[in-house]
């Protein structure tokens, strides 16, 4: 009579304990993430430079991988790359789309860089290449430049008289909205209007 062979009490642990092994494998990283393990922080930021002014902080509407977010902001993302979009603001420059790695459990920082474009108003022997230029009041920079050979004077009722010497130039950031007559003296007297809105 053939005998059975006993079958060890454990034998099933050869088959249970793989699986076992493989499903932690797969559910450890995924409670991992879903507990913050995996998350790190990004802190959205747009910063303005005011002509000759300390930077002041933008609130605009960026955008993180096609959410919007108000800036300033911190967000809590999975760790990866993040591309972020800010928005044109009137009278500056824009920020080009910036690219932002955010480490796992550590705070990265995206600044938008805004700053004022300036109008220069260029004048020679009784000629100017701008007679009307429009600014925006507390952010455009206004420049007059002296591109002849003698010194000029510049005169306006808002800011009165100003020498401006060869190669020189004067600027200034309107404060108020309105509009401005300038003069500059030479042989050929030159005149213009800002317009400020």
């Amino acid at each position: 009579m053939p005998t059975k062979k006993k079958e060890s009490r454990y034998s099933w642990l050869l088959f249970f304990v793989p699986l076992l092994i493989l499903s932690l494998a797969v559910a450890v990283p995924l409670i991992s993430d879903s507990l913050g393990g995996n998350q790190g922080r990004l802190d959205v930021v747009a910063t303005a430079y005011p002509y000759h002014e300390s930077p002041i902080s933008l609130i605009v509407q960026a955008e993180v991988n096609g959410t919007i977010v108000t800036t300033p902001d911190v967000l809590h993302l999975v760790a990866g790359y993040y591309a972020v979009e800010f928005p044109v603001q009137d009278g500056y420059t824009s920020p080009a789309t910036k690219t932002a790695v955010v480490p796992a459990g550590v705070t990265a920082t995206v600044v938008g860089s805004y700053y004022p474009i300036k109008k220069v108003i260029g004048f020679t022997g009784g000629y100017t290449n701008a007679t009307r230029v429009s600014a925006i009041h507390g952010v455009t920079p206004v420049s007059w430049l002296n591109l002849s050979s003698q010194a000029v004077t510049l005169q306006s009722d808002f800011f009165g008289q100003l020498p401006i010497q060869p190669g020189e130039n004067a600027t200034m950031v309107f404060s108020q909205p309105g509009s401005y007559t300038w003069w500059v003296y030479t042989d050929k007297n030159v005149t213009g209007l800002i317009t400020v809105s």
